[in-house]
């Protein structure tokens, strides 16, 4: 990663993931760990964590929604796995106990340091892992600005973390 506005290396998605779900399964989990999780799983802005009343921060089944903080549009995005188990516990947190945004950074670069992840996580770059990820799984900019509650614009911006491997794989399944 060379920058807070570079999403995170596979190799370094891997190695927070992995202290993720390490700390998800702590029945003490920490407030770093759970905003990290939610912001890198669903890519919700950090005021969304910060202000979860104000956004309508909620599960809704399989999937999480929130209002977007600049236009307000409703945002939904699958629940997936990996904080599935827990996404509840987290939730009712945020609401019980609403936490700055400077904590929420802190808190959040913090988690970075301690998964190994060289430079300085923050919050944007568990954003942008997210934009960037689901572009390399969907190959589509439409899509990607509907999951990942940007724009197309930006979603195009992240064409360039496609795979030749993602390339076959959706030309093989007609995607």
């Amino acid at each position: 990663m060379s920058d807070t506005l570079s999403p995170l290396t596979d190799a370094e998605y891997l190695a927070l993931r992995a202290y993720l779900l390490e700390e998800l399964s702590d029945p003490d989990l920490t407030y770093g760990a759970a905003a990290s999780a939610w912001m890198l799983w669903t890519g919700a802005h950090p005021v969304v964590i910060t202000e979860p009343s104000h956004h309508n921060l909620q599960i809704d089944g399989d999937y999480v929604t929130w209002r977007r903080p600049k236009t307000r549009r409703y945002v939904r995005v699958p629940l997936v796995p990996e904080l599935r188990p827990t996404a509840a516990h987290i939730l009712a947190s945020f609401w019980q106990r609403p936490l700055s945004l400077t904590w929420t950074n802190k808190t959040v670069k913090e988690v970075g340091r301690l998964a190994g992840i060289p430079g300085v996580c923050s919050p944007r770059t568990l954003r942008h892992t997210y934009i960037a990820r689901v572009m390399r799984a969907s190959g589509n900019p439409y899509l990607t600005a509907q999951l990942a509650a940007t724009t197309y614009e930006v979603a195009q911006e992240y064409a360039r973390y496609i795979d030749q491997g993602s390339i076959d794989r959706m030309l093989r399944e007609g995607i």
